[in-house]
């Protein structure tokens, strides 16, 4: 499986900023860097299970998502982040508006 986006939202959810219980959802994230089984139970609905779950993923974020991301003590201490390439390039700047790019 692959998650691939250019939204900040999935950060989010990882660090628990839109769950009630404060807790982030990391199991799959975690336990789809090695193959290990994933099982996600929730009250009301039958259990789904991953035997060997892969997961690739391609996250795009601004930096201020990646630093929030990085002070969840839940996602360093789970090891979470250890399991990323992460990568930061250096800025080029602002964009500079063209005005006469646009068309009639």
């Amino acid at each position: 499986m692959a998650f691939v986006t250019d939204e900040a939202s999935e950060f989010f959810q990882l660090a628990a900023r839109y769950s009630a219980t404060g807790k982030g959802n990391l199991g799959i994230y975690v336990d789809g860097f090695d193959g290990k089984r994933h099982v996600s139970d929730r009250v009301g609905r039958e259990p789904l299970v991953i035997e060997h779950v892969t997961l690739t993923v391609c996250l795009l974020g601004q930096p201020i998502v990646l630093e929030d991301l990085g002070r969840d003590r839940q996602a360093n201490g789970r090891g979470l982040l250890a399991r990323f390439l992460w990568s930061l390039p250096g800025s080029k700047g602002r964009m500079a508006p063209d005005p006469s790019a646009v068309g009639p």
